[in-house]
């Protein structure tokens, strides 16, 4: 009976050890802050110039004019941002709308909207694995999630 309350009590003590482990500590942590931080934090675009959002994005790779839809009233823009993995539209000066190309598929998750640093809310709109999306939020237009890509509306009047 002794030598239960032994080996119970070494087992017992090894198993809290191991849970209260510095190592155990800093990977949870790490996977935590990898989870929750945005790919992009779309309000901070909200509103901003080209030279503005290079000090986000760094410099741009390429500006293109744009003529026709979006901008068949106003004068664009289109800059590209990291190998094109960013293109932003830019109407009247201002970001208008922003591409994120090559992303993971989060047409299934109802919470996406948080990989852009936004609350959490119902989507609008839900087709999985084909799109899912937001109206409305924050001063975001629309937001709509593809399975390869997310493309931001900020601003839709023309």
């Amino acid at each position: 009976m002794k030598y239960i309350f032994y080996i119970s009590f070494l087992f017992t003590t090894l198993f809290l050890a191991s849970c209260n482990s510095e190592n155990s500590k800093s990977k949870t942590s790490e996977q935590i802050v990898e989870q929750e931080k945005p790919i992009l934090d779309v309000k901070a675009f909200i509103g901003k110039s080209l030279k503005e959002v290079e000090q986000i994005l760094g410099k741009a790779e390429r500006i293109e004019k744009i003529k026709g839809y979006p901008c068949k009233k106003s004068k664009c823009e289109k800059a590209f941002f990291e190998k094109e993995k960013y293109e932003v539209i830019f109407k009247k000066g201002k970001v208008d709308r922003i591409s994120i190309n090559d992303t993971s598929d989060f047409t299934e998750d109802d919470n996406a909207i948080q990989k852009l640093g936004l609350p959490a809310s119902e989507p609008s709109f839900k087709n999985p694995g084909n799109v899912i999306r937001w109206t409305s939020v924050e001063g975001v237009h629309e937001i709509s999630f593809f399975s390869t890509y997310i493309y931001i509306i900020i601003n839709p009047a023309d």
